[in-house]
């Protein structure tokens, strides 16, 4: 796997600003494909992860794991969980603190198993009011986890394992 990194300064609409270029490692992408594919981003974007919630605490762990290895994979990058309800912060605060912070794009992974009614009726809703407090934040919202092949694949293959290991 290619995680090669290089620094440089670009000019952007008659302003220089700083910008990493790393190989993005796309899963289900080969890995040719992977060391040609520089991704840039700008140093005021940010990654939310977003969950439903729940009433017991435990219960959010695992995005906080993830939380942790996004943000090593990424340590300029600001990485939130963000909750729909029960839990903190909500959406909406967790974007509003990264707005302070003078964030303009933000990477919206919902991590939800499908795209049910959470993500088709309250997900634009909540998006429609954060734009209206935050006009100058770009998003790009990812499909559900559980809609991607690749993370589908690596379940399929973990509950394979489960069944071997239990005969």
């Amino acid at each position: 796997m290619n995680n090669s990194n290089s620094t440089s300064k670009v000019k952007q609409g008659g302003d220089e600003r700083a910008t990493k270029t790393v190989h993005s490692v796309r899963l289900g992408v080969s890995e040719e494909a992977n060391a040609v594919s520089p991704m840039k981003w700008n140093w005021n974007a940010a990654i939310v992860l977003f969950a439903h919630g729940a009433r017991d605490p435990e219960w959010a762990q695992p995005f906080f794991t993830i939380r942790d290895q996004v943000a090593q994979q990424f340590p300029k990058v600001p990485v939130r969980v963000a909750f729909l309800e029960i839990m903190h912060p909500p959406l909406q605060v967790a974007i509003a603190e990264l707005a302070a912070q003078g964030t303009d794009h933000i990477t919206l992974i919902p991590l939800f198993m499908a795209r049910g009614g959470h993500l088709k009726e309250d997900l634009p809703r909540l998006l429609t009011d954060i734009y209206q407090h935050h006009p100058g934040i770009r998003f790009h919202t990812a499909p559900a986890i559980g809609e991607v092949d690749a993370v589908l694949q690596c379940i399929a293959q973990w509950v394979g394992a489960q069944y071997l290991s239990a005969q």
